[in-house]
């Protein structure tokens, strides 16, 4: 009866033995999953902290250049708003001042003529002889031995010359050694160029007229600038 047990009983380990073997393959796949869960978990925690930090990041530079951006732009709008208010203060000064200006002259434009008479009044009486002088045009003279004159004027920057013609005769019978002297005179009466002078770097005007002769002489009379204008003339 025991060997009998005993043989019945073994097949029964050996088929308990059997169920083990074959269960332990399909737990252990299970064990080792449960075991690798938790890093790939973790990988992917960090994955998500990292690309959330890395959004972060763009957003943050994003937001500093807009923000630069932003004060570039006030900067610029403040120059051109202070730059545009000083060119409006200035045209609104000048815009002033030319009305006064204006205002001025009108004020003043009947009182011109009154005082162009005075002036040319007062230049006469300084220096007697004077004549106006005039372009373009012959003027007679009928003294002496100038019958008459013709001024034009030329040059360049800087540089003023007034050329002349004047017509010379002799009516006496005898031969005339003419020297002519030529000069020219501002408004106020103060003399600015002379033609006819020794050593100036206006020639001289000589010659020797036989009776009865008739000659035309030209000339030329240089100036700087800032000499200013002739207004008057004298022979």
């Amino acid at each position: 009866m025991k060997e009998q047990d005993r043989l019945e009983g073994a097949p029964e380990k050996a088929g308990g033995s059997d169920l083990a073997v074959a269960a332990a393959p399909v737990g252990a796949p299970q064990e080792e999953h449960r075991r690798q869960d938790p890093f790939r978990v973790e990988r992917r925690h960090y994955q998500r902290r990292s690309e959330d930090r890395r959004r972060r990041q763009r957003a943050q530079w994003t937001i500093m250049a807009l923000g630069a951006l932003l004060v570039l732009e006030t900067v610029v709008l403040a120059v051109v708003y202070v730059r545009m208010s000083i060119a409006e203060k200035e045209h609104a000064e000048l815009a002033s001042t030319v009305r006064e200006s204006a205002a001025l002259l009108e004020r003043l434009r009947p009182e011109l003529p009154r005082l162009e008479t005075q002036i040319a009044a007062l230049a006469r009486a300084r220096v007697p002889g004077l004549r106006p002088l005039e372009f373009d045009r012959v003027i007679p003279i009928n003294a002496g031995f100038v019958r008459n004159i013709l001024f034009t004027t030329s040059g360049t920057r800087g540089q003023k010359i007034y050329e002349y013609q004047a017509v010379v005769h002799n009516p006496t019978a005898a031969p005339v050694h003419l020297h002519l002297r030529l000069s020219l005179f501002n408004a106020a009466g103060v003399e600015i160029g002379r033609a006819g002078e020794q050593g100036s770097r206006n020639p001289p005007l000589e010659i020797v007229l036989q009776p009865g002769e008739v000659v035309s002489l030209t000339g030329k009379i240089r100036m700087d600038e800032e000499e200013g204008n002739a207004v008057y003339f004298m022979l």
